[in-house]
């Protein structure tokens, strides 16, 4: 076992890859009030093939999302039932690259550590269930229907990428939820439900060393064949974006516009991408912050109003930024935008500057490690990048204004793609 001090946060981590392949991480926190765990699976939508013994496998849309419902079941009774009886509260959500299953408790942790390590030890399914489930995640794919704003967002998303599976959505489409069979989630669970391709984080007032000592105990009950399994990715992405502009018609009060830039993420170096993502959003700030210039300007002279917002996003092969608006004027918000980006340079950044958005991003981080959820969520959530969480404060704090602004290139507007939702009353006949 590793026993690391991390003096950024002022906290011990203590590490361990169990004879299974697991790898665990605990951080002691005396003056949490709860325990959480967190269990990551290296599986996600953007998952949509992979090689075993030398053979090609395609997973159908939806199949992560659709395995994370069915793995609540068991003989024993639902998950959520079991874990309530240590007054312990339970979850799982499905992202592009991860499908993660987690519980919080005040008391009883090394059964609820076991409870967790059971659940995505095996499947337990019928066709049966497996009927029944699809109407209710058919059912979640059309409560998005109605709703523009994510209509909106995921469309201006779909737009940029001609065939990565980012434009499938996490939960799939009608048709590919439809066609499941229990031997697709089968054969997903076989190829990624693996300790190798999972990572365990625990934190609260736990005592790391009791606490890694149950866990290699209770792992070496669950065997496992060796693991073999190749990611593949079956598509290739062109630089440019798929589609400029698409226009959506609905009966609303105020019309919405998304405006999206893609950016190639091309380097495969951890701490260069790390780096992109702490300086993208630092650059963000500086230019779109409600302290920023650039807001205030917009805001008194009518261009945006509260409902603007903007965010980064990069994972695993993709990266895009993304400006939303809901206002009575989109296009003069469209305009203006556009020549912003387009005179990048013009724009002077103080020192001043770069440090209020820097000490920002710095205390946001700060606040994050407070937080069981924050710390747990976000380090699983950047494992499997080969990234070291608490790496995030160590660049935050050394990442320099040059550093900053060598990213101000990737606001391209040949790589925007608009999407816009206007009234209906606006459609032609």
């Amino acid at each position: 076992m590793k026993i690391r001090y991390d003096s950024d946060i002022k906290e011990t981590i203590y590490e361990k890859r169990m004879s299974n392949g697991l790898q665990v991480f605990l951080l002691p926190k005396a003056k949490f009030q709860k325990f959480y765990g967190i269990i990551g699976v290296n599986f996600g939508s953007l998952d949509t093939c992979y090689k075993k013994d030398g053979k090609l496998y395609k997973v159908k849309d939806g199949s992560a999302h659709f395995l994370e419902h069915k793995m609540f079941e068991s003989s024993l009774g639902d998950y959520d039932d079991l874990f309530s009886k240590y007054g312990a509260t339970t979850n799982a959500f499905t992202s592009l690259t991860q499908t993660n299953y987690l519980f919080e408790c005040d008391s009883h942790l090394n059964e609820c550590i076991k409870l967790l390590l059971d659940m995505v030890s095996k499947l337990e399914i019928s066709k049966e269930s497996i009927e029944k489930e699809k109407g209710i995640i058919i059912e979640e794919i059309h409560s998005y229907d109605d709703d523009y704003s994510w209509v909106s967002y995921f469309k201006n998303i779909s737009n940029l990428y001609y065939e990565h599976p980012i434009t499938i959505d996490v939960a799939g489409s009608e048709e590919s939820v439809k066609n499941m069979l229990p031997s697709d989630l089968q054969q997903c669970f076989d190829a990624f439900y693996h300790p190798a391709n999972m990572v365990l984080f625990v934190t609260g007032p736990l005592n790391g060393n009791e606490t890694m000592e149950m866990i290699e105990q209770y792992t070496t009950t669950l065997k496992y064949s060796p693991y073999t399994i190749e990611k593949v990715i079956d598509y290739h992405e062109k630089d440019t974006v798929y589609k400029k502009e698409e226009i959506i018609y609905r009966d609303i009060a105020l019309e919405k516009i998304n405006l999206s830039i893609k950016i190639k993420q091309d380097d495969n170096d951890p701490k260069k991408i790390l780096k992109k993502e702490i300086g993208m959003n630092i650059l963000l700030d500086i230019y779109f912050a409600k302290s920023s210039l650039n807001y205030l300007d917009w805001l008194n002279r009518g261009i945006i109003n509260d409902s603007f917002g903007y965010s980064y996003s990069q994972g695993r092969d993709y990266s895009y930024l993304q400006l939303e608006l809901e206002s009575e004027n989109i296009e003069q918000f469209e305009k203006e935008v556009i020549f912003f980006l387009n005179d990048l340079e013009a724009f002077k950044v103080t020192d001043e500057d770069f440090e209020v958005q820097k000490r920002k991003n710095i205390g946001y981080l700060i606040s994050m490690f407070n937080y069981p959820d924050g710390i747990a969520n976000t380090f699983v959530r950047y494992y499997f990048d080969r990234i070291d969480a608490f790496d995030l404060l160590k660049e935050a704090k050394t990442i320099t204004k040059e550093e900053v602004l060598s990213y101000r290139h990737l606001l391209d507007t040949e790589n925007i793609s608009i999407c816009k939702v206007k009234k209906k009353s606006f459609t032609k006949k």
